[in-house]
């Protein structure tokens, strides 16, 4: 078994260059990063790591010209955490940014004929965002070197599930 900060700390310089890149300031925070997994964990999870953190950064945190304007502090947070629960390791990734926007996943959802307009307006907003994994799924208008080509998320999910994770 490892602790997880052999990974982990790889992670803020990432962060602080893909924020640099999309012109948006970020405060990035880990904690636990003392808990221990094994090592075969540690290989699996990294790149769903590197995509979920990402995706924080490109699609949630807003640009501080946008969180200004929606009243918050012009640097964004990004939290990475780690706990041991029982026989689990508890790995979470949030940040304060905008979230996911619905509609626009309704949008996509209908555009590629996925579902009708009666079972979108059936849907509850966990069912929803269950949508962003699905492969080819994106909402990303545009293709750039981090998102819209609609794989990440898919792969995310069968990883994680493949570790027994959720």
């Amino acid at each position: 078994v490892l602790p997880l900060a052999t990974l982990f700390h790889s992670f803020p310089r990432m962060i602080r260059d893909i924020a640099n890149e999309n012109n948006k300031k970020v405060d990035f925070i880990i904690s636990g990063s003392d808990t221990t997994v094994d090592k075969k964990i540690i290989e699996e999870i990294k790149m769903p790591l590197i995509h979920i953190l990402r995706n924080s950064v490109s699609h949630g945190i807003e640009t501080p010209e946008q969180r200004l304007k929606n009243g918050k502090k012009e640097t964004g947070i990004v939290k990475l955490t780690a706990k041991q629960v029982e026989n689990s390791v508890i790995i979470t990734i949030e940040d304060d940014g905008y979230g996911v926007d619905l509609e626009k996943v309704k949008e996509i959802a209908l555009k590629k004929s996925l579902l009708t307009n009666e079972e979108i307006s059936n849907m509850s907003s966990e069912q929803l965002m269950k949508l962003l994994f699905l492969p080819g799924f994106s909402t990303e208008d545009s293709v750039n070197e981090i998102s819209g080509r609609g794989i990440g998320l898919d792969i995310v999910k069968t990883k994680i599930t493949n570790l027994n994770g959720d």
